[in-house]
C-alpha cells in the first residue's frame, strides 16, 4: 500500500483544487446486500482511480482508472475481492483515491458480518 501525506488539494485549502472522497455506510454487511458508497467529487476533467487495500496492505479492489468531468460521482463496492469475486471477511479496509496519478485521500471502512 502507497503511503503518502494527502496534499493541500484534498482539504480544499483556498486556492487549490478540491478533490474529496466521502465513504457513506462505511460499517456495512455485504451479507445483507449493503454496499460501500463512494462519493468522488473533482473539480476539473481528471484521470481517477481508486484501490481498496486490507489493513495488512494488500490489495483487495482497484476500480478501472477513469477519466471524470468536474463534478460529484459515486461508485460502490459489495466487499468483495476483484480477482476471485470472493467475499472478503470482517475488517477494516483502507479506500484510497488518486488525483491524476497522486494520492489525494484515504478512508477506513469496515465490513461486518
Amino acid at each position: 500500500m502507497q503511503e503518502s501525506e494527502p496534499s493541500n488539494e484534498a482539504w480544499g485549502r483556498p486556492g487549490t483544487k478540491q478533490h474529496n472522497l466521502l465513504l457513506h455506510k462505511n460499517k456495512f454487511n455485504p451479507n445483507k446486500g449493503e454496499k460501500l458508497e463512494l462519493n468522488i467529487t473533482v473539480e476539473e476533467t481528471s484521470t481517477v482511480k481508486i484501490r481498496i487495500f486490507n489493513i495488512k496492505g494488500k490489495l483487495v479492489y482497484e476500480f478501472p482508472e477513469q477519466t471524470l468531468t468536474p463534478g460529484e460521482h459515486k461508485k460502490r463496492w459489495g466487499g468483495t475481492e476483484k480477482e476471485t469475486r470472493k467475499a472478503l471477511p470482517s475488517g477494516v479496509y483502507v479506500t484510497q483515491l488518486f488525483i491524476n496519478g497522486k494520492l489525494k485521500d484515504t478512508k477506513k471502512s469496515l465490513i461486518v458480518k
